[in-house]
Parts: C-alpha cells; sequence; structure tokens
C-alpha cells in the first residue's frame, strides 16, 4: 500500500501522503474497533455475556465499510499514463527488454539482514 501511495504523489508530497495515510489508518482502526465493542455491548445476554447477535451486527457493518471502501478504491484514478502494463513495468526494473532495446541501467544497493 505503501509503495501505491508514493507512486500516486508527486515526490515532494511523499512524506505528506504517508503521513496521512498512517494516521488515517490508525483513527479508523481505533473509531472501528470502538463501533464494534459498541455493538457488542449493547446486546448482552441476561448473564452479562455477549449475546451473538451483537457479533453479527458488528460483521455485518464491518463488511459494509469493507464494501464501500472496495467502491471508493476503484474509483481512484491510476498513474500509469505511458499505457505500459504491470508486467512491463516491472521487467523494465528487473532489466529485462520487451521491445529489444536496452533498458536504462539500475543501481542495486543490497543490504545485509541485521539480527542476533
Amino acid at each position: 500500500l505503501a509503495n501505491l501511495i508514493v507512486n500516486a504523489v508527486p515526490q515532494e508530497q511523499t512524506g505528506v501522503a504517508t503521513g496521512m495515510n498512517t494516521v488515517m489508518r490508525t483513527v479508523g482502526g481505533a473509531v472501528g474497533s470502538q463501533i464494534a465493542a459498541t455493538m457488542v455491548a449493547d446486546h448482552l445476554l441476561r448473564s452479562g455475556l455477549p449475546a451473538e447477535h451483537g457479533y453479527v451486527l458488528a460483521f455485518a457493518t464491518s463488511l459494509a465499510f469493507l464494501v464501500v471502501c472496495v467502491i471508493a478504491s476503484l474509483l481512484v484514478p491510476g498513474t500509469a499514463s505511458s499505457g505500459s502494463t504491470v508486467t512491463e513495468d516491472l521487467d523494465d526494473a528487473r532489466g529485462i527488454s520487451t521491445d529489444g532495446a536496452t533498458p536504462s541501467p539500475r543501481v542495486v544497493v543490497a543490504v545485509p539482514p541485521t539480527g542476533s
């Protein structure tokens, strides 16, 4: 997801865009979990335990939000104005020529994993 955001904004706006993504994901998770918890807590059995209906309602609400988000994501305009496909972009990034021309050289930096 972070790569999609970075590719969708001008280079000078990358920090702001990724920061807003993090903020919105955090706020969405906090608000969404509280809405679900409220639905579960509103449907208690006489013993004080949550009823199944509260969970079903919470999951159904989550599904509705998922559908809305999928529809919203389909409305986001793409950035590939050159008409290239994802496969062509990946081949170009790997240095594989699909049209017989030599692709531009790439610099690859290998970072060894750290750990104990």
